[in-house]
């Protein structure tokens, strides 16, 4: 065990080994790997960029734009905004269309039910 190890000595050539004795009388070195077991980091696949938003699929971003009047209208440059797998430039919303005045007097906050006193 590692109690026992008296002479420890690692290489640059073997960076993942440790060579010890456990006695100075001990004429070579014994060898312990000391690499993690499982898939080599090699395997993983790259990272993406932090600059690249991920996708949504196309019925995810249908879905959410279907619920757009129930959100505020301060939010719905954000739900246009979403970029989904499929679209030519990323999203189908032109950001630059100003909002009908159905869907900007639209509010969550407007209630048909009696006010609490």
């Amino acid at each position: 065990g590692i109690s026992k190890m008296q002479w420890l000595h690692f290489k640059k050539t073997d960076p993942y080994t440790l060579f010890f004795k456990e006695s100075f009388n001990m004429p070579t070195f014994n060898k312990l790997n000391m690499k993690k077991a499982g898939r080599p980091v090699n395997d993983l696949p790259p990272l993406k960029p932090a600059s690249e938003k991920p996708k949504i699929k196309k019925v995810k971003f249908d879905n959410l734009q279907s619920l757009l009047p129930y959100v505020p209208p301060i939010y719905h440059a954000f739900f246009n905004s979403l970029q989904f797998a499929g679209a030519p430039d990323g999203n189908a919303i032109n950001q630059d269309e100003p909002l009908d005045e159905d869907e900007a007097a639209q509010n969550i906050f407007d209630s048909d039910t009696e006010p609490l006193d």
